[in-house]
């Protein structure tokens, strides 16, 4: 009877141990990623990038396109504007690090398209779709590609 009892605490203890030094975060991620990939995501859709060393997986989410002031579709523009997205990078301690970047080839000291830190390097690709003439894009039909590197 004790050795029952023993080993059902013994089980107990294990799988809380295993359950709470888990990556929480793991469970919450719509997608995975390495280092030196390219993912695409939603508004408020998440990405778990992993470190192959230690624990330091990251949470990467789309919070939202602030502003969206690319050059239409079948227009031809002097300059060919930018769009300004949203997005959050959580530690698995839940420290959170907003990340406000941008599309487009302008000034990247004063419109940056990538951001370095914690060992990562997130590039904003490409945000689609394109804006058109007279078309208003819906926050959920966004979709943003962003490449995922080692910080340089």
């Amino acid at each position: 009877m004790w050795r029952i009892i023993t080993v059902s605490i013994l089980l107990g203890v294990i799988t809380a141990i295993f359950t709470y030094c888990s990556p929480r975060t793991q469970r919450y991620a719509d997608h995975y990623t390495d280092r030196g990939s390219i993912v695409s995501l939603s508004k408020n859709e998440t990405c778990l990038i992993r470190h192959r060393k230690a624990a330091k997986d990251l949470i990467l989410r789309f919070d939202r396109v602030i502003t969206d002031s690319r050059c239409p579709k079948g227009i031809v523009c002097v300059w060919e504007g930018f769009a300004s997205v949203d997005l959050q990078l959580i530690t698995l301690q839940n420290d959170s690090i907003p990340l406000n970047l941008f599309t487009g080839n302008s000034n990247h000291h004063i419109y940056p398209d990538h951001y370095d830190t914690l060992g990562v390097r997130i590039r904003v690709e490409q945000l689609e779709p394109r804006p058109g003439m007279d078309d208003h894009i819906d926050d959920r039909d966004y979709r943003l590609r962003l490449r995922i590197d080692k910080a340089k």
